[in-house]
């Protein structure tokens, strides 16, 4: 009886080990991000306060602050093989 019961927690302990995490391909924006190096945001001129052209005429607002605060995490992501970031026109 006692091998019958060393085989079922064998099962048991086995069945609750988890099988490794295999990780997915990209894609859509996730793969165009990898692929091209570069992450293109877009505003809206007139969404006070999250975005909006200031009196001299550059993207200003809260959106425009945190995207421009995520881009050097992306840079330093070991993921990330480069990156390329532009200013706002």
């Amino acid at each position: 009886m006692s091998a019958l019961r060393g085989v079922a927690v064998a099962i048991v302990l086995a069945w609750l080990v988890p099988a490794p995490a295999v990780a997915q391909d990209l894609q859509g924006t996730l793969k165009k991000i990898r692929d091209s190096g570069t992450i293109t945001i877009g505003y809206r001129e007139q969404s006070l306060p999250f975005s909006f052209r200031s009196d001299d005429g550059k993207p200003t607002g809260y959106s425009i602050d945190l995207s421009s605060g995520s881009s050097p995490a992306f840079s330093s992501s070991s993921s990330c093989r480069s990156s390329t970031s532009s200013g706002w026109p």
